[in-house]
């Protein structure tokens, strides 16, 4: 790089400028992979028969599987679990999430735009090492499932008609457990 007459810290500070422009104008807005960890000041409650993760309280029944609460089995960690475990997976494992308040693809009615991509290097999806499925939430509130088979790449696209503030995605890998990652919306 300095050979040809840029300073390491000349491209450094333009990379960030660029980064910094396509944020503030709301183009872009994902996450980063953060600390695998439960939200602050939520408890987090995994059923037992499906593996959806709820988020504050074990709900009357799963969203997904219509399990009854005695099937939830509350597990802070379930997050920090699987990313202590297994150390270098995080690449292959926390979702990239884009979030945004106008939709391309629905115009006529507000909604969230959310895309997630499970990796920033993306998952396998092979029999012996793939993703279940992709949860969504907004404002940590269930909003869709998708249940993957291995005929497909593990991202998602939805636009979700509540308002809210953030979206998270949560995802169970089939050998290295559950992660998530969550974006603002912009």
């Amino acid at each position: 790089m300095e050979k040809q007459g840029v300073t390491r810290r000349d491209f450094i500070q333009t990379v960030s400028a660029v980064g910094i422009a396509a944020l503030a104008s709301g183009l872009v807005n994902h996450s980063v992979a953060g600390e695998q960890s439960a939200p602050v000041g939520k408890s987090v409650f995994v059923c037992s028969v499906c593996g959806h993760i709820e988020f504050g309280a074990a709900p009357a029944a799963c969203p997904v599987c219509h399990a009854p609460t005695d099937k939830f089995t509350r597990n802070d960690n379930v997050f920090k679990e699987s990313a202590e475990k297994f150390k270098t997976a995080a690449d292959k494992h926390v979702p990239v999430v884009t979030a945004k308040k106008k939709s391309m693809l629905v115009t006529e009615k507000p909604s969230i735009e959310m895309t997630a991509k499970i990796g920033s290097v993306i998952h396998p999806m092979e029999e012996a090492h793939h993703i279940r499925f992709i949860d969504c939430y907004c404002d940590d509130k269930h909003v869709a499932r998708l249940s993957l088979t291995l005929n497909c790449h593990p991202t998602v696209g939805l636009n979700i008609l509540k308002p809210g503030s953030k979206v998270r995605v949560v995802t169970l890998c089939n050998l290295h457990g559950y992660w998530q990652a969550e974006a603002t919306v912009a």
